[in-house]
């Protein structure tokens, strides 16, 4: 049955490809026995797909024709102008999928069901299977769930999975089927008879545990555990924070047991770390006794403020009772750009930049797209706003930039701004356009929203968002009634609180004399020289000539001086390529050629 939802179908959401890339582990992929990634030939091979469903027309009439519920697709192919919104983590990424929003669907899925191939779990224990699944359930009427059989036996529900408005990484405990030879697992999906948006599935990993192994799978600087909603109280996890706003902070951990039993958790300490000098340690000592398949945060008080501008680094390494079968993961390092006046301050920005592009955000209809910032000291000036666009954004789009209090209401904004064919050209090399704030008004300790502004339908601008957000960080006003809608995915806007000396902000394009790449053309593997001025995370990204996103590569801190990395061009086709660095506050580009 066909159900619009006026704020979907007004917003007409669209996601699609950015130009970057961040690859995404599988945990213990080495040890898994059984694995389904849904790339390549063929990748259902063997998966039972349930029973045809019929396609029904607007009226919810079946017209006879019967297709198959599950399908293999990536993000761009399942949206659906909004309906269902996967996010595109990684870029182009494979999984599969029952999707009741785009063709050949409008079907009937009230019941529909992804079954495994037969499992021998024979002379197997502790057994595990870990994946991610998508099931943002926006009409809220669709379910979804994981379970098991025996020898062709009942199904048992070994998961009944809770809505998220993000890829949601699953960790479930199968040692009740250890040494079974005939296990089947099922993914069902159910849209409870209207029309509604779909359900994926990706990365699956089916392995033996080991006794006593406790991930520390991430770390954020903020609290985790707490609401955006929450005034007064700095709980985001930003990226970038301007010094003249740096305050103390909350480190969260998130710490899951992986292995057969129970271990006492000792501690978990927090090695804070300015521009390479370590300026304390804190913890939290003890955390007490994780269950197996325990999933938990710990949100640590951090009572020291940054004082210059520069890298912060959190290193933090959680302790055992009882030796780690696996060490390998027990450490997790997060970083924050502690930014201030000028270029290389960064024009103290402030903002979110997990690394995980998400596609773009567009829409045939006006639309204003912001995040939340939480302001804790009196006397900054909000100078203005910076935004990365993606690359189907048209000349002549017109555009503003604007500064909203905690309720949406206007406090400033820039001029209004027609895209011409430079601010196209800097949104191809992956530039920021910045926006400079009308009135450069003083900043009130609280929450602001900070975004951008389509102001014309036509020519539309595609706003580039990266990593997931929290319920309330990030928002679309849609229409002409500006229609609320939290968006699961980060705008890549920034607040500076410093104003920026060119139209063009933190990201701005330098030549390329300090940069080269040899030799020329490649055929093997090339050499990239670089220089930095400034200690700085550096990013390596390879484009190729359509403007696809071919490598991506987190260099790491890197100090002032000269460096070499290896670029591996034997993979790649023979053609022109852009090479882009970044870090820093600028990014410099370089063409190569690669011939084989």
């Amino acid at each position: 049955m066909r159900k619009w939802n006026t704020d979907y179908r007004s917003l007409a959401l669209i996601l699609a490809p950015c130009m970057a890339l961040q690859v995404m582990a599988q945990p213990r992929a080495a040890d898994c026995f059984f694995t389904a990634d849904f790339e390549g030939e063929d990748p259902l091979q063997g998966w039972d797909l349930g029973a045809l469903v019929e396609r029904q027309d607007a009226n919810n009439v079946g017209n006879g024709e019967f297709v198959a519920a599950w399908s293999v697709g990536n993000a761009a192919t399942a949206n659906a102008a909004g309906y269902f919104p996967v996010p595109d983590a990684p870029v182009g990424d494979l999984f599969a999928r029952a999707n009741d929003a785009a063709s050949p669907c409008n079907c009937a899925m009230d019941a529909v069901s992804l079954t495994t191939p037969t499992l021998d779990f024979t002379d197997r224990i502790g057994l595990a299977m870990e994946c991610r699944v998508f099931h943002d359930a926006q009409f809220n009427v669709e379910t979804a769930s994981i379970e098991s059989s025996v020898g062709g036996g009942a199904w048992n529900t070994l998961i009944t999975i809770e809505p998220a408005a993000t890829w949601q990484s699953l960790f479930i405990d199968l040692s009740a089927l250890d040494g079974e030879g005939d296990v089947r697992i099922r993914f069902n999906w159910s849209d409870s008879g209207v029309w509604a948006g779909g359900f994926a599935v990706d990365d699956l990993c089916i392995r033996e545990r080991a006794d006593y192994d406790v991930s520390l799978v991430s770390a954020t600087i903020g609290d985790a555990t707490a609401s955006a909603f929450d005034a007064g109280t700095r709980t985001l996890a930003y990226s970038s924070m301007p010094l003249e706003q740096a305050s103390n902070f909350n480190v969260s951990v998130r710490l899951v047991n992986r292995g057969r039993q129970v271990v006492p958790v000792t501690g978990v300490n927090v090695n804070v770390v300015l521009n390479g000098i370590s300026q304390m340690q804190v913890g939290q000592f003890p955390i007490g006794n994780l269950a197996p398949g325990a999933d938990t945060i710990v949100v640590i008080p951090v009572a020291w403020t940054p004082n210059a501008v520069g890298s912060l680094s959190l290193e933090c390494t959680v302790g055992n009772g009882t030796p780690d079968n696996d060490p390998s993961d027990n450490s997790y390092t997060v970083q924050q750009r502690i930014t201030g006046p000028g270029w290389d301050g960064g024009y103290s920005a402030m903002g979110f930049d997990d690394g995980t592009d998400a596609g773009t955000i567009s829409s045939t209809e006006q639309f204003i797209v912001a995040d939340r910032m939480e302001l804790t000291h009196a006397g900054s000036v909000g100078a203005g706003i910076s935004a990365f666009l993606g690359t189907g954004t048209q000349e002549g789009s017109v555009v503003r930039a604007i500064l909203m209090d905690a309720n949406f209401t206007v406090i400033d904004t820039s001029t209004r701004r027609t895209l011409n064919q430079e601010d196209i050209d800097g949104i191809w090399n992956g530039s920021p356009l910045y926006f400079p704030l009308y009135m450069v008004p003083e900043l009130p300790v609280g929450d602001v929203f900070v975004g951008i502004q389509q102001l014309a339908s036509e020519n539309g601008i595609h706003v580039r968002t990266r990593g997931a957000a929290p319920l309330g960080r990030s928002a679309l006003l849609s229409g002409i009634g500006f229609t609320l809608t939290y968006l699961s995915n980060t705008p890549m806007v920034q607040l500076h609180l410093s104003g920026v000396a060119v139209g063009i902000a933190p990201g701005s394009i330098e030549g390329s004399d300090d940069l080269h790449v040899f030799p020329v053309p490649a055929n093997g593997n090339a050499q990239v020289r670089f220089t930095v001025e400034h200690s700085a995370v550096m990013r390596m990204e390879l484009l190729d000539a359509t403007g696809r996103n071919v490598l991506t590569s987190v260099l790491g801190l890197k100090g002032p001086g000269t460096h070499q990395q290896t670029l591996d061009c034997q993979t790649l086709a023979s053609g022109i390529y852009l090479l882009r660095l970044s870090g820093g506050g600028t990014t410099r580009i370089v063409r190569i050629q690669v011939a084989h």
